[in-house]
């Protein structure tokens, strides 16, 4: 159409489609930052099972000219029926948004306006901090195909005991932060 829109569900934007490994982590980790950000959340047309790009619009002339209409697909019955299977990339999709869903329910900074940067040294690691001292929970969130680790340098100044508000996980900053390909923390501090 000439107007560089990019078009197709996250599902398949993210190689699912494809059948790339770190699909299933991708859409998780770009899910997670949408939920672990200031703002409402958008689940969008089969978001939640791994919904992948509908390319029968093409043999529909009404359609065919637009390319948003891969994206509209009709309700994938079967695909649903997987969400609570989680040896199917539609049970793991939802399964781990089900989590991501309940760390931000039970996390009262993620309610809030606050984001400040946190400098994770590191180009592939995001990092940032909602809410406000003395009970924050810092987001990291790895955008490389490899894993990542971030020194103890980095949490000298917290409290080197938190866990992990996604996975539940108690993680020792003493020893650094370790993520794996597209994977994200979300620890909590309460220094009061």
């Amino acid at each position: 159409t000439g107007d560089c829109r990019i078009s197709g569900t996250c599902a398949s934007l993210c190689g699912l489609e494809q059948g790339d490994a770190h699909a299933v982590a991708r859409i998780l980790l770009l899910h997670g930052v949408m939920l672990s950000t200031p703002g409402v959340p958008l689940l969008y047309l089969g978001d939640e099972v791994g919904t992948l790009n509908h390319h029968g619009y093409l043999q529909d002339p009404a359609k065919a000219g637009d390319s948003r209409w891969v994206h509209r697909p009709p309700r994938d019955v079967a695909r649903y029926a997987q969400r609570t299977d989680p040896s199917t990339d539609a049970g793991r999709v939802f399964q781990g948004l089900c989590r991501l869903v309940a760390a931000r329910k039970k996390s009262p900074e993620m309610g809030g306006p606050e984001v400040t940067p946190f400098g994770t040294d590191n180009p592939h690691v995001l990092g940032f901090l909602r809410g406000l001292y003395p009970h924050q929970v810092l987001v990291l969130a790895n955008f490389s195909d490899e894993a990542q680790s971030l020194p103890a340098s980095l949490f000298r100044a917290a409290d080197p005991h938190t866990h992990d508000q996604v996975s539940g996980e108690r993680v020792n900053l003493q020893q650094g932060a370790s993520l794996p390909p597209y994977g994200q923390r979300w620890l909590r501090f309460d220094c009061a």
